[in-house]
């Protein structure tokens, strides 16, 4: 199962530094082992297990910084950090993540300065795979 979300409502906004990404929409669930909170940015996992995580940012700036990094964060702490030095483009990231029952997971500005978001239709993507072990 999985779970597959986006980011597509807000065609010029801003991800403020050490801040989650808020994706807006859901586009399949296909377990009950996952949630999400479309107000915190924050997927929750119900079951322990492998889960396999990509995902893809459109940028378009981040102030003075001469990069962009974005972080899946679990329980608050950054793993599996992704950096670009073109601040606009697409950045991705993937990883492999062991959780246990009640972890939380959220993709996070670790740039150091806010990060704009591409004014494009899709902004952002995220897919989340439960692997069977």
């Amino acid at each position: 199962g999985g779970l597959q979300a986006q980011l597509i409502g807000d065609p010029i906004g801003t991800v403020v530094n050490d801040t989650a990404l808020i994706f807006d929409t859901v586009l399949n669930v296909q377990t009950t082992d996952i949630t999400y909170d479309p107000m915190t940015g924050v997927f929750t996992f119900a079951a322990d297990g492998n889960y396999l995580v990509t995902w893809w940012i459109a940028t378009d700036g981040a102030q003075a910084s001469t990069y962009v990094e974005f972080s899946l964060s679990i329980n608050g702490t950054p793993f599996s950090p992704a950096a670009s030095p073109i601040v606009s483009g697409q950045l991705s990231g993937s990883a492999l993540l062991s959780l246990n029952a009640g972890d939380t997971v959220t993709l996070d500005n670790t740039t150091g300065a806010d990060v704009t978001l591409g004014n494009v239709p899709t902004q952002a993507n995220v897919v989340i795979i439960e692997l069977n072990t």
